[in-house]
């Protein structure tokens, strides 16, 4: 019983070590700027900028536009420098509606971002989303 205590200290303590503000991670897998590139043969963009109350991502791909707002002092868990993701859901009577953004790295200097609107009613899913490969500027 000792032993399982003293592991499961350990692993708590790794876990907490590991956690950063949602803004932070975010800017480190896509930094604040405006990145252009294309998705299904189609030109789109992505926005990433510091807002108020958080930082703000914006997807644009021919005329559907996608945001999601990361809010400062938020936490994220799971970090890396190649991957982040961000959803919040809000529960409804017969289902729920989620907004989310995705990015990871899809090959060196090139990021794959999707930001998205789910409903989910019943056994009925609806989906608009803004998928996105970005050409990342070099340092």
């Amino acid at each position: 019983m000792k032993m399982l205590l003293i592991a499961l200290a350990l692993v708590s303590g790794r876990a907490f070590a590991q956690e950063m503000d949602a803004t932070e991670a975010l800017t480190m897998v896509l930094p604040v700027g405006t990145y252009y590139g294309r998705f299904a043969n189609e030109r789109c963009s992505v926005t990433v900028r510091e807002e108020a109350n958080g930082v703000k991502v914006t997807a644009t791909n021919g005329r559907l536009t996608r945001s999601r707002l990361v809010e400062y002092g938020s936490v994220y868990r799971l970090w890396g420098t190649t991957q982040f993701l961000s959803s919040t859901s809000v529960g409804t009577n017969d289902g729920f509606n989620e907004n989310l953004l995705r990015t990871r790295a899809d090959v060196t200097n090139k990021q794959y971002v999707v930001v998205a609107d789910r409903v989910v009613v019943m056994n009925d899913q609806f989906e608009h989303k803004v998928e996105c490969i970005v050409y990342k500027l070099r340092n």
